[in-house]
């Protein structure tokens, strides 16, 4: 069963979160006639996002390669 502890779905849903909200948000500051807010809108909530996915999933990967 899944649930919302489980890591994958919180990640899925972070990242369904980062690209239709501030999709829509852009699309909806365009479409009222205010496209340079709307394209700020879209970048810095896209940005948000990327942010909060690396702080939260990719910043406590060991990265590093085998040593010598």
């Amino acid at each position: 069963m899944v649930t919302l502890a489980d890591e994958r779905l919180q990640a899925g849903l972070t990242v369904l979160a980062g690209v239709v909200g501030p999709g829509l948000a852009k699309f909806a500051l365009t479409a009222a006639g205010y496209s340079l807010l709307g394209t700020l809108a879209w970048t810095w909530g896209f940005a948000a996002i990327v942010t909060l996915f690396w702080h939260r999933w990719i910043r406590s990967l060991d990265l590093t390669g085998p040593t010598p």
